[in-house]
């Protein structure tokens, strides 16, 4: 049924889970893919690291 919820949905949103997607450039996507294998991190985690380290530097200017 269209009206139920999948486990997975009401996990997230029980749990502040949701998703963004942007546009970029399939250049700079693959860049940054090649990247994240070779440090051996996901590219989900180096997003959430880099927007903290956005964060916290516009709270200390």
């Amino acid at each position: 049924m269209a009206s139920e919820k999948r486990a997975q949905d009401r996990w997230n949103e029980k749990n502040g889970y949701i998703s963004k997607s942007f546009r970029m450039y399939r250049s700079l996507a693959e860049e940054f893919k090649q990247a994240c294998d070779s440090a051996g991190v996901s590219q989900a985690e180096a997003i959430r690291r880099l927007m903290r380290e956005f964060i916290a530097n516009q709270k200390q200017e």
